[in-house]
């Protein structure tokens, strides 16, 4: 699981959690520009999954690394508060793990994380 958060005043992602942090070290930038999918994921509304290989290949730079932790899908929700994209989180499991069930359960935890951020920074509150 990976948590990035909308960088301010940059065209970049801060890494705010990893559970893989010797591959995706917490708090290293992540340039969205030159990444259509990147930019894709902080336009969305609603989760976007990537439920096997192939998908993942077709949407990731990095599909090798992911693929080397032994995970096939990925499942990106939203963090969203006021209207806003706020960042993402990204959960990695194997093929074809993820599914509608999930992509339900995971929209309230995205919430609660935006509300948190929204509250926290002055510049998030609209």
């Amino acid at each position: 699981m990976t948590i990035l958060r909308v960088a301010p005043g940059a065209d970049s992602l801060e890494r705010v959690h990893s559970s893989h942090a010797d591959l995706y070290p917490p708090h290293a930038l992540k340039p969205t520009a030159g990444d259509p999918w990147l930019q894709h994921l902080l336009a969305m509304e609603e989760p976007e999954l990537s439920a096997n290989a192939e998908a993942v290949k077709r949407h990731f730079f990095d599909a090798q690394a992911i693929f080397d932790m032994g995970c096939e899908s990925v499942l990106n929700v939203p963090v969203r508060s006021r209207g806003r994209n706020l960042g993402i989180v990204t959960l990695m499991h194997k093929a074809d793990w993820y599914g509608p069930a999930h992509v339900a359960i995971s929209q309230p935890f995205a919430a609660m994380i935006g509300a948190a951020w929204a509250c926290a920074s002055p510049s998030t509150r609209a």
